[in-house]
Order: structure tokens, then sequence, then C-alpha cells
């Protein structure tokens, strides 16, 4: 009985085709390659701005990095082609 709640192990998959490399792959016509967040994040303003955060947060370089850039990281990884809206300025 005790089986009935165990789940089955997934036999391993092999891939067929070996994926290229990020900077091969060129998306298709029209569409535009998501930047990485330290690319996004490199201009010189937006590292000043992160630099004065840090020291509003009385953390120590290592936890801020885990609390506050970490996620300052993937939120402009996820929101950098988000389109405007027409409705609301602000988006």
């Amino acid at each position: 009985m005790l089986r009935l709640f165990q789940r089955k192990r997934a036999a391993p998959v092999a891939p067929t085709v070996a994926p290229l490399p990020l900077a091969e792959a060129m998306p298709p016509p029209g569409w535009l390659r998501p930047e990485s967040a330290e690319s996004l994040l490199a201009t010189p303003r937006r590292r000043r701005l992160i630099e004065l955060i840090w020291p509003r947060t009385s953390l120590p370089r290592q936890q801020f990095s885990w609390l506050y850039r970490g996620p300052l990281e993937r939120y402009a990884e996820l929101v950098q082609q988000f389109p405007a809206s027409e409705a609301h300025h602000h988006a």
C-alpha cells in the first residue's frame, strides 16, 4: 500500500542535439535577444544607484548581494522588454 504514494522515477532523457552557445544562437527576425542582468545594470548611472542603496540597508556586502542585488538582477532581466502601457505612463 505504501507504493501507492511513491512517485515513479522517470528515466533520464539524453539530449538529441547539443544546444548552441548563447553567443551563436541568433534569434529569429523581428525578435530580440534578452540581455543579461550584468549588461543591463552595467551603466555608470545604474551602478551608482545600486551603490547608493547599499549603505541605506546597513547590511554586510554579502547579505546585500543575496537580499537586494540578486532580486534586482532577476527583476531587470524579467522586465527589460515589457512594452509600455498606453493607459499608464509609468508601466
